[in-house]
C-alpha cells in the first residue's frame, strides 16, 4: 500500500507541473501584472500606440534553450476586409507599423527575462486572411547562436516576446479606432537535446482587446511547424 501511495504522490507532482504550463498575453507588462484592454489614441503618426507582451510558464526544464517562435492571431474588426489600419505587409497602408520583437526584455517588469540578456536572431512573418477576411497572424521566430544555449528552470513566469504597434499613417490609413482583439495562440520552445516544448493553454490571460475589442480569443487556428524551418536556418 505505501508503495501504491508513493506512485500516486508522485503522479500529483508530475500532473501539477504539467497544469503550470501556460501562456500570457498583456499589455505593459507580464500576466495578471499588465492589462488586457486599452483604448487607442487615434488622433496622431507619431509614437507607438502599445507593447504587447508575451510571456509562459514551463511545463519541464531546459537544458539547452535555444529557440523560439511565438503566434499572435489578430481580429481585426474589420467589415468585409482587413482595415488599412492593420495592413502592415511591405507596400501596404501602414507597411512595417506592427513587429515582434525577441530582444532581451525592456518594458515588462514582473517577470523574468527568458532570454536571459542573451542577443538572438529574428525573422518575423504576416500572414493575412488565413481565417477570416479581417484576419492577421504575426509569427515571430528567434533562436540565440550555437554554443549560447541556456538552461531554463519552469516554476516562474518569463518573458519571451513583444509585439509593438507604432503610430505611422493613422490619420490616413482608416481603422485605428475599431475594436480589435488579440490572442496568444502558441509558443514553441525548441531545446536540441530534448524534444520541444509546445505552449497553446492559457496561465492567466492570452487574450487582450484594442479600443472596445473583446478580450477573448478571435477564433485562433492551429499552427503548423513549418517555422521550425525559419528557427533551423538561423541557428546554423
Amino acid at each position: 500500500m505505501k508503495k501504491i501511495l508513493t506512485l500516486a504522490a508522485a503522479l500529483l507532482v508530475v500532473a501539477s507541473a504539467s497544469m503550470a504550463q501556460g501562456l500570457n498575453l498583456s499589455f505593459t507588462d507580464c500576466g495578471p501584472a499588465g492589462l488586457t484592454t486599452v483604448v487607442v489614441n487615434c488622433n496622431s503618426n507619431a509614437g507607438v500606440v502599445i507593447a504587447v507582451n508575451a510571456s509562459a510558464y514551463l511545463s519541464a526544464p531546459m537544458a539547452q534553450f535555444a529557440a523560439a517562435t511565438a503566434i499572435i492571431d489578430v481580429r481585426a474588426g474589420g467589415v468585409g476586409g482587413l482595415p488599412p489600419w492593420w495592413q502592415t505587409r511591405a507596400g501596404q497602408c501602414r507597411a512595417n507599423a506592427v513587429g515582434m520583437s525577441f530582444d532581451p526584455n525592456v518594458n515588462a517588469t514582473s517577470c523574468a527575462d527568458l532570454w536571459q540578456g542573451n542577443p538572438n536572431l529574428q525573422v518575423t512573418d504576416v500572414q493575412q486572411g488565413l481565417n477570416g477576411p479581417d484576419h492577421v497572424r504575426f509569427i515571430g521566430v528567434a533562436a540565440i547562436p550555437a554554443g549560447s544555449e541556456i538552461a531554463i528552470e519552469p516554476g516562474s513566469e518569463l518573458w519571451v516576446c513583444r509585439l509593438t504597434i507604432n503610430k505611422a499613417n493613422t490619420l490616413t490609413c482608416a481603422g485605428c479606432a475599431l475594436p480589435s482583439s488579440m490572442v496568444l495562440n502558441e509558443l514553441y520552445l525548441q531545446d536540441p537535446s530534448a524534444p520541444a516544448q509546445k505552449i497553446t493553454n492559457p496561465a492567466d490571460n492570452y487574450c487582450v482587446g484594442l479600443s472596445g475589442g473583446a478580450a477573448s480569443c478571435p477564433g485562433a487556428t492551429p499552427a503548423t511547424n513549418r517555422t521550425w524551418g525559419a528557427v533551423k536556418n538561423l541557428y546554423r
